[in-house]
């Protein structure tokens, strides 16, 4: 057992201990350094070839415990291991190679899913378009330049895994086919950008560069060369996600005028902040300007909002104020902050999801479904006769499932205290403690591509009748990071509604972000750095995407040797790997 041990320590620290040619080859290939040997590819068939493999895959092994990568580190001393190696060689180049791959396809995808191929080919069907509920006049622009149809777009009910697939197996190919093209290597190298993508993003394509951006912030990758685009959209980039404080200001008072004579209370943006921690373990926070979009979804007068807030502001709170008024012979001119928590929490309850699974087939708007519930349960409350049309909204809730946290099926409002004050029965809503806001949250699908599903954290003041809202999602890939990559959240900050008048943001009485001017240092820093790795100059009047398309067309790209050494490695790979199991394909993929 002693010869055993003693002639393994031996192994190890010839290894360890190899001549310093070796070594420096191996510390370039590691560590991305630009003066690739010229025995590139020598070494990579090298990786793949007995004994020279086992000793290579051994000191990778090492290095990779010692930065702490112990999954890498585990396949590189299995792969140390004669006779038994090559298997976990493999799986290692597989489990590098796909983290590299799965990253560039994802950031390949474009930001309007639409199917790729299987859109492609729905596009040439329009009559099962239209039977799908498809909009068949719809052109969606392309990386290419070029515009397409619908295809199948991301949110067709029961068939986004589809859509998703389909632009996933287009994204793939198109992966592929940049790592093997010289011209796409050599952009990607000088820009350290996908082609691809900022062709996507030169096109027009809505939230494309907001996208692009955060994926490539997760990546640890550089994104000033997108800020001739993206720095409009951002007040403040790389909040600490642990820093409750620093979000507590941002999404407050931070970007609006010093003398506004109606900020944001202190204790809304304080609780806030939480709810925007919540969201992810650690990482940062981007602060998005909440300008036109943003603003209008948060006060519930955009098509696509927040549903709460579309009953709040509009005709469903003012008529549900009338029953209330005739059924218990009153003249009140608002809800009581009673009332208001049953308002919240019924409205609040019939969210996108909730009200196409289960009241959709009844009613024909959200908004309609809420009055005709809130009307019903006020009957149930005070033993009235129940009509047929009120019974159906009454069905179609007690479907909605009993939330574990709350142990109701209405959602769940909140006094300043964080204390619990809804219940499915009116008569067990706890009274609202004098001078407290109601908070609540609820999900929507925003029209912001790079938000998608969206979160909407509620805050109302049921005296002075005035709502505070802020929207905010964690930015992911079918809600995982990219493979490496930590969490980044992006938040609007605070939008105030007056939902009495029906009016937000400088109309409420509160200035709105988008006068911000904080960013014109950062457009000129990001035009700067776009010139330097495109060598294309911006023009004085030319916008931020107008420069970028022609950045991207006219960029003078070289393809160097060691450009085409790095597609020669690659290739390398995919013969030394022997095409087995499709492992070739993936190592290729693996950068440099």
């Amino acid at each position: 057992m002693s010869d055993a041990l003693d002639t393994n320590n031996k192994f190890w620290k010839f290894i360890s201990t190899a001549p310093m040619s070796v070594s420096q080859n191996l510390s370039k290939e590691r560590q991305n350094l630009p003066d690739i040997d010229p025995a590139d590819a020598v070494y990579n068939a090298a990786a793949f070839t007995p004994v020279s493999g086992e000793i290579i895959s051994g000191r990778e092994g090492i290095e990779d415990f010692q930065e702490g990568n112990y999954l890498m580190g585990s396949l590189g001393l299995l792969g140390a291991v004669p006779l038994l190696g090559y298997g976990p060689r493999l799986a290692k180049g597989m489990v590098k190679s796909a983290r590299n791959i799965i990253n560039d396809t994802a950031l390949n995808m474009p930001t309007n899913v639409r199917g790729g191929i299987i859109g492609d080919a729905l596009d040439k069907a329009p009559r099962v378009q239209k039977a799908m509920g498809i909009s068949t006049d719809k052109k969606v622009p392309l990386a290419s330049g070029r515009t397409a149809g619908a295809g199948l777009p991301y949110y067709t009910p029961f068939l986004k895994p589809v859509s998703v697939a389909g632009e996933g197996a287009t994204a793939l190919g198109k992966t592929v086919k940049s790592k093997f093209t010289p011209r796409d290597v050599a952009f990607e190298r000088q820009t350290g950008l996908p082609r691809e993508k900022l062709k996507e993003i030169a096109a027009g394509a809505e939230g494309a560069s907001e996208t692009a951006e955060l994926m490539l912030r997760q990546m640890g990758r550089d994104t000033r060369p997108l800020g001739v685009v993206s720095n409009k959209t951002y007040l403040q980039q790389g909040i600490d996600l642990t820093d409750t404080n620093a979000i507590a200001d941002a999404v407050g008072n931070k970007f609006v005028r010093a003398n506004n004579p109606n900020p944001v209370p202190d204790k809304v943006s304080k609780r806030y902040a939480p709810h925007i921690q919540a969201q992810g373990k650690s990482g940062t926070v981007s602060i998005k300007n909440p300008a036109y979009v943003g603003s209008s979804e948060a006060a519930g007068q955009a098509s696509v909002a927040p549903n709460t807030m579309k009953a709040l502001q509009g005709n469903t709170r003012k008529s549900y104020l009338a029953t209330l008024n005739a059924r218990e012979g009153t003249s009140l001119k608002q809800l009581t902050p009673k009332q208001t928590v049953e308002f919240l929490q019924v409205s609040g309850a019939v969210d996108v999801h909730m009200f196409r699974k289960y009241f959709k087939k009844d009613f024909e708007t959200p908004t309609t479904a809420i009055n005709t519930l809130l009307r019903a349960r006020h009957k149930v409350q005070n033993g009235a006769k129940i009509g047929k049309g009120e019974q159906k909204a009454l069905d179609a809730f007690n479907k909605i499932p009993v939330k574990k946290a709350t142990g109701t099926r209405v959602a769940a409002v909140r006094d300043d205290a964080g204390n619990l004050l809804s219940s499915d029965t009116i008569a067990n809503i706890k009274a609202v403690p004098e001078n407290n806001f109601l908070t609540m949250q609820q999900t929507f699908n925003s029209s912001q591509k790079e938000l998608g599903g969206a979160n909407a954290f509620i805050s109302v003041d049921p005296v002075n009748q005035k709502a505070y809202v802020g929207i905010s999602d964690k930015h992911d890939i079918g809600g995982l990071n990219p493979v490496g990559g930590e969490d980044i959240i992006t938040a609007q900050p605070l939008v105030s509604v007056d939902y009495a008048l029906g009016t937000y943001g400088k109309r409420a009485g509160l200035a709105d972000p988008s006068t911000f001017k904080g960013n014109t240092k950062q457009q000129r820093d990001a035009a700067k750095r776009l010139e330097e790795v495109t060598g294309v100059r911006k023009r004085p009047s030319e916008t931020g995407r107008d420069y970028l398309r022609r950045a991207v067309e006219g960029a003078d790209v070289r393809v160097t040797k060691d450009d085409q050494r790095k597609i020669a490695g690659r290739v390398g790979k995919v013969g030394a790997g022997g095409l087995l199991t499709g492992a070739a394909i993936t190592s290729a993929m693996d950068d440099e």
